[in-house]
């Protein structure tokens, strides 16, 4: 049989080798969505055949995400965000930009395009940094399962968070036009702001404790005890790798 080298050819070679030409990734997404863990159990049980592996799965998000995600905004890192006054050590932060920017005798503006060149180019390390996080702590909590049950349990989690960072940030997008008019008003944004992050809080919450269960096989006390301990967990890890991020693309702009 000859090989269809043509620029279409190829590109359907890679769309076959990705996701399969009998729709494994629709029916992945949708046990992904609507049942937290039933991918990783499958995995854990040989029964996966069906679906994307893991890693699969996970390689593909990132490429969307990787590909959109600029459009959007999705995991959008930057000097104004760090520097809002509404973020928690904004004031310490922002002293530390203005010496900078007098040691170096750089304006503002060259600075920030600077740091939002340089970030942008150590984001990509948050997911992949992610998975082992997650991985150790599960495994630190659960520490009779084997870790390569925990690394995929992580890997599929990943993948889960990176799906709803690019869905949820569509979602915002969509309804951030009409609703506008009302977001200027500063009340009115706070508000929208800590519903969106409730939302997304009690989300995760709700994913991390389907899924326990349905890995783990967690119930009562012991469930609710890991899934309160992962989320806050994760958010504790989420700021402390912000600021990492910070102070790494600080010294690199200075050393540039």
């Amino acid at each position: 049989m000859t090989r269809d080298l043509s620029l279409r050819g190829i590109l359907s070679e890679w769309l076959r080798e990705v996701v399969g030409i009998e729709g494994r990734l629709p029916r992945t997404l949708g046990k992904l969505f609507a049942h937290p863990g039933f991918l990783t159990r499958a995995t854990l049980e040989g029964e996966r055949d069906a679906y994307l592996s893991a890693l699969k799965l996970f390689l593909v998000a990132n490429l969307v995400i990787f590909l959109v995600g600029p459009y959007i905004g999705a995991v959008a890192f930057g000097l104004d965000g760090y520097l809002d006054e509404r973020t928690a050590g904004s004031v310490f932060l922002r002293a530390f930009v203005e010496r900078e920017l007098l040691d170096l005798g750089m304006s503002a503006e060259m600075y920030g395009l600077r740091f939002d060149f340089t970030i942008a180019q150590h984001a990509p390390t948050f997911f992949f940094l992610m998975i082992p996080a997650i991985a150790s702590l599960t495994k630190a909590l659960l520490p009779s399962r084997l870790f390569g049950e925990h690394l995929v349990y992580a890997t599929d989690f990943v993948a889960w968070v990176i799906v709803m960072i690019l869905f949820g940030n569509i979602f915002m997008r969509v309804m951030g036009i009409p609703l506008d008019p009302l977001l200027e008003d500063p009340i009115v944004s706070q508000v929208a702001t800590l519903a969106v992050v409730a939302a997304l809080i009690g989300l995760t919450a709700w994913h991390l404790n389907r899924s326990l269960r349905t890995v783990f096989g967690l119930r009562g006390a012991g469930l609710w005890t890991r899934t309160v301990l992962i989320a806050a967990s994760l958010v504790g890890w989420l700021y402390a790798y912000s600021f990492f991020l910070f102070w790494s693309t600080a010294v690199a702009v200075r050393l540039s």
